[in-house]
């Protein structure tokens, strides 16, 4: 590797006594010969990229390609499936930081994380602070570990700030914001399209055709990601858990969640923790 670039090298410490996804990570990886990076891959935890030299695409979801060169940051969402592949010029080097859904979830609770943009243009990588908390990381106590949160915590808000009020613009990208995150909100779009300055039905046929489902789906598919997050990873009651997202009762929440996983909120999260 040239003597520019970072020594190759990863760190995973586990957080807690609770499930192995619960846990921080930082490293460099070079993807310069891969074919391919991952292919619809939904990872379990938190990533932030940001690459130092190279560059390819990434693909959400639903088919929207984002290309990325040296200096651009993206990330992986826990439970959000996409693909990342390198160009035809081969792969790519980067930094990261990794963290478990339960800090993912407070951390989006804080307001420092939003799902879009997925790729955004970066304001210079903290390779001085990538390296020292990389060697923290290693070095740390079981007792230390947990402090060691924050850094993830600035190294994720500076991030974001680095992106430019043009990169979110687009009313799509804005309604996929408003929708994610506004869960304890009771929604109106129709209200939304016209402080936007936008015909509600022509909203409609273009967020379904570019996210492949209708705003109301999305909608409840997000709610739905989110709760299977919460029952996982947080202790929260089944009452609680319907509050958080902004329903009116646990009832029609463990309604919804039924019709969508064919099983109750309780034998879901019993599925998944035994």
């Amino acid at each position: 590797m040239g003597k520019s670039l970072p020594d190759v090298g990863s760190v995973y410490r586990s957080l807690g006594q609770g499930s192995s996804w619960e846990r921080l990570g930082c490293g460099v990886m070079d993807k310069r010969a891969n074919v391919i990076d991952h292919l619809h891959f939904a990872p379990p935890t938190y990533s932030l990229i940001w690459i130092i030299e190279g560059s390819g695409v990434y693909y959400d979801e639903v088919g929207r390609a984002f290309p990325f060169n040296a200096g651009d940051c993206f990330h992986r969402l826990p439970g959000r499936s996409h693909s990342t592949q390198p160009d035809t010029s081969g792969g790519w080097v980067e930094w990261f930081v990794d963290c478990g859904p339960g800090l993912f979830n407070a951390f989006t609770d804080l307001g420092l994380l939003r799902e879009e943009p997925l790729v955004w243009k970066g304001d210079g990588i903290p390779q001085e602070a990538l390296q020292r908390f990389r060697r923290a990381l290693s070095r740390a106590s079981a007792h230390e570990l947990p402090h060691l949160a924050s850094d993830v915590m600035g190294f994720i808000s500076r991030a974001r700030e680095s992106i430019q009020i043009d990169q979110v613009t687009d009313v799509i990208d804005q309604a996929c914001i408003y929708l994610a995150d506004a869960s304890n909100d009771r929604l109106d779009l129709r209200l939304w399209c016209q402080q936007h300055a936008y015909n509600y039905e022509q909203f409609r046929k273009a967020f379904t055709k570019r996210m492949g489902e209708p705003p109301g789906q999305y909608r409840i598919r997000r709610r739905m990601e989110r709760a299977c997050s919460l029952l996982m990873v947080s202790d929260l009651s089944i009452a609680a858990v319907a509050d958080k997202l902004g329903y009116a009762s646990p009832y029609e929440f463990s309604a919804q969640f039924r019709r969508r996983f064919d099983m109750s909120p309780k034998q879901y999260r019993q599925i998944n923790l035994s």
